[in-house]
């Protein structure tokens, strides 16, 4: 979830962050990679451009955070588009700023984490990806 709760008492916030990876996407590109250029694959890759704002409890701190994430290997047909959330379960380089998953280490990526789907209704849509979301959105 990429939700925070805070409480209050005797002048102090303390807040417990469930969104220390969550961001919103604000371009995808797609990179085809010539060679071996910074361990991209002959396949290509997906560059998630990142933004994170800060949560503001009461001050004035702007600042946003960004973030670069490449989606390489099994990852290239995540369906991500600009504006969605994802929250992403990967160690950052802080040489490039940025994440990569790919099918080499234990890393993910969840676009829409508060999205939740019960794992009866996946296990139904396997033949059509969208079935699922469709079918919770239209419960009747």
């Amino acid at each position: 979830s990429c939700d925070q709760s805070c409480d209050q008492g005797s002048n102090v916030v303390t807040c417990r962050s469930h969104d220390l990876n969550c961001y919103s996407v604000e371009e995808v590109l797609e990179r085809e990679c010539i060679g071996d250029q910074s361990g991209c694959r002959k396949s290509g890759e997906l560059v998630l451009k990142l933004t994170k704002k800060p949560r503001t409890l009461g001050h004035d701190d702007k600042r946003s955070v960004e973030r670069t994430c490449l989606l390489r290997d099994e990852w290239l047909s995540t369906d991500v588009r600009r504006g969605d959330i994802v929250q992403v379960n990967a160690e950052l380089n802080l040489g490039s700023n940025s994440y990569v998953i790919d099918g080499k280490n234990q890393s993910s990526l969840v676009v829409n984490p508060d999205t939740l789907v019960s794992g009866t209704t996946i296990a139904t849509s396997v033949k059509c990806t969208r079935r699922a979301i469709l079918a919770e959105w239209f419960k009747g």
